[in-house]
């Protein structure tokens, strides 16, 4: 039998980005729907959860995230990072970056995925005002006068005043709201696999750059437990991940080095297409995009889980001013200033990436000129310091945040 209900609020993609915009509606006092297509597994918390695919969350999303109610969940199965070291491979110099530089506690967290999803769905079941559906199959948007509905695959349907697509990288509600976007391959796989290393990783991040892409190895909650984000070519990373699992150890410790001692483990490699992705537009009539719907980044920096929760808080702070004057959450100017104020950010945050990139393939070109910048980046700490800064999303924090942020 087929039902139709109303929310002000419908979010299509209950993944960490769609979850964490829930939750957020329910903290402002929206009430919203969250769809997603399939179930979510059965996740014991009470156990220690280790997985190569995890997400980079920083500072501001790591603070945020503790005001929700969601760090509890997620902090024995975090690995934080408070430094993080970056070098090429034919320089023994690194780059350092130490949140003790910014009077920090620490720079981020590595968390898997799952962890995150989980630790934001029970923060959401626990609120009143977020209705979370799932094994619903979108098949069709219809635009009323003063309402969008959504029809799904098992007859029933949701109307609200305001769609939201955080459906990831292959947006149904993207297209279905016509929405082009920009696409560009980096022709890169991200191998993705999990390592344990003799010496503990200092909860730091390390970073080596390559010819064919950077190499990281990522801090996670146990001392000697990394996950592996290696990006490289389509055709290494399907060769990489045939390969036996002493075979790819062997070729993961001659890019890495020693730094951390013997690397054992490699297992379960997976290869991860990488690309580059801006939407032209973030809104369309009583539709808006957050996250991976409108915008993928090089996972370098691990940054694409962070510019989609800072996505998702500018959004609700303009929904915020709306619902406190009662207007309509679909009014025009806010959503518009929602869409500039985003795409500049994370524009920049793109570019950047890109630039990175290109620095240090640059460098094997003019390494003198590279080795200067190298040298201007660690010796002026106004820059080292800018940097770390916005990497974390604290870039205007006074003291008394920091403090107030206390994880």
């Amino acid at each position: 039998m087929s039902r139709s209900v109303e929310y002000p609020v419908l979010i299509i993609g209950g993944g960490m980005v769609g979850l964490y915009t829930a939750a957020l509606l329910a903290e402002a006092g929206i009430a919203c729907c969250v769809v997603e297509r399939k179930a979510y597994p059965t996740l014991d918390l009470s156990e220690l959860i280790l997985e190569s695919r995890v997400c980079a969350l920083n500072w501001a999303t790591l603070s945020r995230l503790k005001r929700l109610g969601a760090w509890e969940h997620i902090q024995a199965h975090a690995g934080m990072f408070r430094r993080l070291c970056v070098w090429h491979y034919k320089k023994k110099k690194p780059l350092l970056f130490d949140c003790a530089d910014i009077a920090y506690p620490a720079l981020g967290a590595n968390v898997p995925n799952r962890v995150t999803v989980e630790a934001l769905r029970r923060v959401c079941e626990a609120s009143p005002l977020v209705t979370i559906l799932t094994d619903y199959e979108p098949t069709r948007l219809i635009d009323n006068s003063d309402h969008v509905v959504c029809v799904f695959s098992n007859g029933e349907s949701v109307s609200a005043e305001l769609l939201v697509g955080a459906d990831g990288l292959h947006s149904w509600v993207r297209e279905q709201a016509g929405i082009a976007t920009s696409i560009k391959p980096y022709s890169m796989n991200a191998l993705v696999s999990l390592v344990q290393t003799q010496r503990p990783h200092q909860e730091t991040g390390w970073q080596v750059f390559h010819r064919e892409g950077p190499l990281a190895l990522l801090p996670l909650a146990q001392a000697h437990t990394c996950a592996v984000v290696w990006s490289q070519s389509p055709e290494e990373a399907k060769r990489r991940c045939e390969l036996s699992e002493q075979e790819r150890q062997q070729e993961l410790q001659e890019a890495f080095g020693d730094r951390l001692g013997p690397i054992t483990g490699s297992k379960q490699a997976v290869a991860i297409p990488l690309s580059y992705h801006h939407v032209n537009q973030y809104v369309s009539k009583r539709v808006v995009l957050v996250g991976d719907s409108a915008h993928r980044i090089h996972p370098l920096a691990g940054q694409g889980v962070n510019l989609g929760c800072r996505d998702a808080e500018c959004l609700v702070s303009e929904l915020t001013g709306l619902h406190r004057r009662r207007a309509p959450l679909s009014s025009s100017t806010p959503l518009q200033r929602y869409a500039r104020t985003r795409r500049v950010d994370n524009q920049l945050m793109l570019r950047s990436m890109d630039a990175l990139l290109a620095y240090y393939a640059w460098q094997r070109k003019a390494p003198m000129a590279s080795s200067l910048l190298h040298k201007a980046t660690t010796l002026m700490p106004p820059i080292h310091a800018l940097c770390m800064r916005y990497a974390m999303g604290i870039w205007g924090a006074t003291l008394l945040e920091r403090e107030s942020h206390a994880i």
